[in-house]
């Protein structure tokens, strides 16, 4: 803790000294931003670092799947000629077919980088420039399925483990192709994480963000849509009023009409005191 600290001070020391109030050239070449007083630093028995858990949505899909390893391999093969191949791919029950391929493709939500993880390495195949691009996905493919089981065992978490040590072993030919510089990425180091974080915290599906992403679309982006831009905090939550007034009304009127079914002969009375019950 108290080298944490001194690399505060330090920290406080450069940003001090920078010219303009602009990061210093060394926070812009290590992507750093200056940290003050963290409300940590005085909290006994506490370790800051085990709140940053491993999520699947923001580190796998949209981190490495996305990010870097799909850019790599469309770097290597190029946009043209690796949507050809996903075009080309016929239509099969439970596969999503890419009619116009992957590259033009502006907004991904987790469920898109599902379908697409499940067709890649069909598509890679025949146009990758080195065996070692097709093992690397194959690897980095396998671990991220393995960390989305919803119970692990010692054998599972084994073989995740070995999945992340072959894609390292083989994670290089992307430099020798010119396709990237390095991995020294925060992205890349934390899957070294996984396996800690699954025997101490448990499996990744209770700590994955994709849940929450699922209600911003319900109550934020749905809500905005319905909106005219203007005013839309007020306009955003009526909307959300409206809604639940809506599914209020549906579950009580779908118990009520449950209750008349069962009681064909009590059908006046049922409804004299359903008509109550929803006032």
């Amino acid at each position: 803790m108290s080298e944490v600290f001194g690399a505060s001070q330090g920290t406080r020391h450069k940003h001090a000294v920078g010219t303009g109030g602009l990061y210093p050239p060394e926070f812009v070449t290590q992507g750093l931003r200056p940290i003050f007083s963290p409300f940590w630093a005085d909290l006994p028995h506490a370790n800051i670092f085990t709140a940053i858990t491993s999520d699947i949505l923001h580190q796998l899909h949209q981190g490495i799947f996305k990010d870097h390893f799909k850019k790599w391999c469309i770097t290597l093969v190029g946009k043209q000629n690796f949507d050809a191949h996903f075009r080309a791919m016929p239509a099969f029950s439970g596969l999503r077919h890419f009619k116009e391929g992957i590259s033009k493709v502006k907004q991904w939500t987790g469920t898109d980088h599902k379908q697409v993880q499940r067709i890649f390495l069909a598509a890679l195949v025949g146009t990758a420039p080195h065996l070692d691009v097709i093992k690397a996905g194959c690897n980095l493919l396998d671990f991220i399925y393995l960390a989305q089981y919803q119970s692990h065992t010692d054998c599972t978490l084994v073989v995740l483990q070995q999945a992340l040590d072959s894609f390292h072993m083989v994670k290089d030919i992307f430099i020798d192709l010119g396709c990237w510089e390095h991995f020294n990425m925060l992205k890349i180091h934390s899957l070294q994480h996984y396996v800690e974080t699954i025997r101490s915290l448990g499996s990744l599906d209770g700590l994955n963000t994709e849940t929450l992403e699922r209600l911003h679309i319900n109550f934020a982006k749905k809500a905005y849509s319905a909106s005219n831009r203007r005013d839309y905090l007020v306009q955003m939550t009526r909307w959300l009023q409206c809604q639940e007034a809506i599914i209020w009304f549906s579950s009580t009127s779908s118990v009520v009409l449950k209750l008349m079914d069962a009681n064909p002969s009590n059908r006046t009375s049922m409804t004299a005191s359903a008509a109550l019950a929803m006032l």
